[in-house]
C-alpha cells in the first residue's frame, strides 16, 4: 500500500514496529517530523521557527501547535498564542476573581 504523503507512509511503517524499543521509534518519528517540516510551505516553516523561539517550545511542540492552531496570523494578541500553546503562566485561585 502506498500513500501520497510521506508522513502517512511513516505512520504505516510504525504500525508494524510494535516490539521496537520506544527510543528508536521516537527517533524515527522525530526524523519524519523534521522531513515533513522541510516539505511544508515557507509560511508554515516560518511559523514553526517563530514558535521554537519561544521558551520551552521544541520542534515537535511547534509542529503540533501550528497543526492545531492553523495560521498564527489570525491571532490578534500575543496572549492568545501563549494560551493556545500552553506555555503561559498558570494561576490557581479560589477567590472567583480573574
Amino acid at each position: 500500500m502506498r500513500f501520497e504523503q510521506p508522513a502517512q507512509e511513516t505512520m504505516l511503517l510504525h504500525c508494524g514496529y510494535g516490539a521496537d524499543p520506544a527510543a528508536d521509534r521516537l527517533g524515527r518519528l522525530a526524523r519524519a517530523i523534521t522531513d515533513a517540516v522541510a516539505l511544508a510551505p515557507l509560511a508554515t516553516r516560518t511559523e514553526i521557527d517563530a514558535l521554537q523561539a519561544l521558551r520551552r517550545i521544541a520542534l515537535t511542540s511547534a509542529v503540533t501547535n501550528v497543526a492545531g492552531i492553523g495560521a498564527l496570523a489570525r491571532l490578534t494578541r500575543a496572549c492568545e498564542l501563549i494560551g493556545r500553546c500552553g506555555v503561559g503562566l498558570r494561576e490557581a485561585s479560589s477567590s472567583g476573581r480573574m
